[in-house]
């Protein structure tokens, strides 16, 4: 007992303080985390896909997924995070929760964990204490963290960033510890065996976890491969000689042999637990992300990916990049990377190989934001150490300049001791703002829940439809669709390729959903559904032929109705089904070729003959009032771009006038009696048609023909009318929900 005092008095006021923060960084991050905890559900779209998945591990139900991409579904493989949560609900079932609940709280304690693995790897590299507490302190805190890891947010973030740690420090130490070997024999295979059996485990459970895992061993290569050639370079110019047998090369093939031996156990675990467990394999992974590289990255991987927001190009110093990572990170990391490479890659030449690796790791995932701000949780992994290692380089900088100076001044060693805790000072005081913005980020997170239009939706769904029903909408609900209702769906968030959704995979699916909404002919949307409400004999021999697991009885479920939803937010993805339908409409009736890889890519890509327009839509959200006039301010979107214009709404005969840029607006007349009405309202004049929304605050221009009359602007706006094959039969601000009978 009294032996524990003595060492908790050795322990330094620095240690204790550091140990403190720590702690106190992750109480705070569990309790801005828990902002959403109310909700009995997962929030959000893609969460729901480890929720339903999770709960079909816990009923055993894990063969075939019926309920997405139907007809027929597509392949169901245990997913490791998914079983993960499944495990730890049977672990800790005497909490007698419901699986909704635990998965709130799930997601939270996951957090924590890779936060306090960010810690562990920053200590690992820099023996501080501090600094590696600020580590665990910028990913718990990172805005592209916090958004994706709040209670309810139960969605696989949080697993890329617990096992990119595990596998960095794996990684690391075995490579350190083969650097030390001088001569290999028996004996030091022997002792690096539990180091490399560490890293094996890390990459396959990593690799089980999420399909993009071997991103990190990619890295690990180039870093490799870059640093032999390095190191080759630098001998040369010390000794005039050419050598390419060096002792890094060894760290290169060692690694490699290692992931030869991850890739053969890999493709034996297939073949044991064939066919519930599917892992990517990392020398398949490393071609096929280089063949993705030159091919132009994730647009082209999937037709839907050109219509995500979030994989447009992006500047890697644009406002959006530094407000998913944080401005204070950032910022360091840059001058802490270019001090780094100036002082220690070209000046000193004295490189190991983490300090490399951390360079290599940094630019790359640097490079990888600009791909999309998607990446943006990729690069905050990355910053958190990357900054923490700078820190530390250049505190032991000030420290070094502290001990050359005080031999010769006293007071030029106060000097830099003062300069020194000023810097400490600054530190902590940027990092309270950059922990206070993420608690304003978990704040705004509240609105993610499933509202009370969407919630009343989903029940009369999940009410009125059977084992016979399939749901239709644009792909981004259908996640929520599939969990909450558990009936069928069209599509959904998990992108189904050419090799797994036979025979309508998810870029034919897209084009069809994308035609259905844009067509002015009711006709042609009812047969483009009437598709999906059967399968044929051929394409279901084609299934059982790719996947012998495949149950064909499923083959046997004929679709009787379909539940057609038109939701509000489609307002403005209009432009998305309309361009996704250009094949279709340029080409109909003979729109055989968009419905081939080869045609595909030849309109889509090659040729880019896609069209989209939007729905004229002026967000009136801002007002100055003046008398009888009203300003508002428009956000037009024009070729991507939004430009800012002013818009003035007048008072005339007791109705508002808009005016662009003191031009009347097509006589376009806002009626506010309509605008602040319960329910949607519209006019009809004779060269436009216009309609406000109650829900959100925006006045909706559609300027020709083609906008007013087609399917979507009939159902959202017109409510159905002179509809005949689509009935309505659900109907609130947000959601309209039409039953088709075949």
């Amino acid at each position: 007992m009294f032996k524990i005092f003595e060492e908790l008095k050795r322990v330094s006021i620095y240690t204790f303080f550091a140990i403190v923060l720590l702690i106190a960084f992750l109480w705070y991050g569990y309790l801005i985390r828990l902002k959403t905890a109310n909700t009995d559900i997962p929030l959000d779209y893609d969460p729901w896909f480890f929720y339903r998945y999770a709960k079909n591990i816990l009923e055993n139900k894990y063969n075939w997924d019926e309920l997405s991409y139907f007809p027929p579904g597509r392949p169901y493989y245990i997913n490791g995070y998914s079983f993960t949560i499944a495990f730890f609900y049977n672990l800790f079932s005497f909490l007698k929760i419901s699986l909704e609940k635990f998965c709130v709280y799930f997601v939270v304690f996951y957090a924590l964990v890779a936060s306090f693995l960010a810690f562990i790897l920053s200590y690992y590299l820099t023996k501080n204490l501090l600094f590696s507490a600020i580590s665990c302190a910028i990913i718990i805190f990172s805005p592209s963290f916090v958004s994706v890891s709040m209670a309810g947010y139960v969605d696989s973030d949080v697993v890329y960033v617990f096992f990119t740690y595990l596998c960095v420090i794996s990684t690391l130490i075995f490579l350190n510890r083969i650097e030390k070997i001088k001569n290999f024999d028996i004996k030091e295979v022997i002792k690096i065996l539990p180091y490399s059996i560490f890293v094996i485990i890390s990459y396959i459970l990593f690799a089980w976890n999420w399909n993009s895992a071997y991103y990190i061993s990619n890295i690990f290569l180039v870093s490799l491969i870059l640093y032999y050639f390095y190191n080759v370079a630098v001998e040369y110019f010390k000794t005039k000689k050419l050598n390419l047998k060096n002792q890094k090369i060894y760290l290169l093939f060692s690694f490699l042999i290692l992931l030869s031996v991850i890739q053969m156990i890999s493709i034996f675990i297939e073949k044991v637990f064939y066919p519930m467990i599917s892992l990517p394999k990392p020398f398949d992974t490393f071609i096929s992300q280089i063949d993705l590289l030159l091919k132009g990255g994730l647009t082209r991987a999937m037709l839907v990916n050109i219509s995500v927001a979030e994989l447009q190009k992006i500047g890697i110093l644009s406002p959006e990049v530094i407000a998913r990572v944080g401005s204070l990170p950032f910022f360091i990391s840059i001058i802490g990377m270019s001090t780094l490479i100036i002082g220690k890659v070209i000046i000193e030449k004295k490189v190991n190989i983490s300090e490399f690796f951390l360079i290599v790791w940094f630019i790359l995932s640097l490079y990888l934001i600009s791909q999309g701000v998607r990446f943006g949780l990729l690069f905050s992994t990355s910053l958190a150490i990357f900054t923490s290692y700078s820190l530390n380089f250049i505190y032991n900088l000030i420290k070094d300049l502290k001990v050359s100076l005080s031999k010769k001044s006293k007071k030029y060693e106060n000097y830099v001791e003062f300069l020194e805790y000023v810097f400490i000072a600054a530190l902590l005081s940027s990092l309270f703002l950059y922990i206070n913005s993420a608690n304003d980020i978990a704040n705004g997170m509240k609105g993610m829940e499933i509202n009370e239009n969407w919630r009343s939706a989903l029940d009369f769904l999940k009410k009125n439809g059977n084992e016979n029903t399939l749901v239709a909408t644009w792909w981004d609900p259908g996640h929520i669709i599939a969990g909450y209702t558990g009936l069928k769906v069209h599509a959904d968030g998990a992108h189904c390729g050419w090799n797994d959704c036979i025979p309508y995979n998810h870029d034919i699916r897209i084009q069809d959903m994308g035609r259905i909404l844009s067509t002015r002919n009711e006709t042609e949307a009812y047969e483009l559904l009437k598709k999906y409400t059967y399968i044929s004999e051929e394409d279901c021999k084609k299934v059982k032929n790719a996947f012998p697991f495949f149950n064909e009885s499923i083959c046997k479920i004929k679709i009787d109705k379909i539940y057609f939803i038109a939701s509000h937010d489609l307002i403005l993805k209009f432009y998305w089904p309309y361009y996704f339908s250009s094949c279709i409409r340029k080409n109909y009736p003979y729109t055989e070729i968009c419905y081939t890889k080869e045609g595909i890519d030849e309109f889509f890509y090659k040729k880019n003959l896609a069209e989209g327009k939007y729905f004229i839509t002026f967000m009136l959200d801002t007002k100055e009032t003046s008398e009888n006039r009203l300003k508002y301010v428009s956000y037009q979107k024009v070729e991507n771009q939004i430009i800012e214009i002013p818009l003035y709404v007048v008072m005339k005969n007791n109705t508002f006038v808009a005016f662009l840029r003191n031009q009347p607006l097509k006589s376009v007349v806002i009626n506010g009696i309509e605008y602040f009405a319960k329910d949607a309202g519209y006019n009809n004049y004779l060269d436009y048609v216009a309609f406000t929304d109650p829900y959100i605050p925006y006045f909706i221009y559609l300027a020709d023909d083609e906008l007013a009359n087609s399917m979507f602007a009939k159902m959202y706006f017109l409510n159905g009318k002179d509809l005949k094959l689509f009935k309505l039969v659900f109907n609130n601000p947000e959601i309209k929900i039409y039953e088709v009978d075949f």
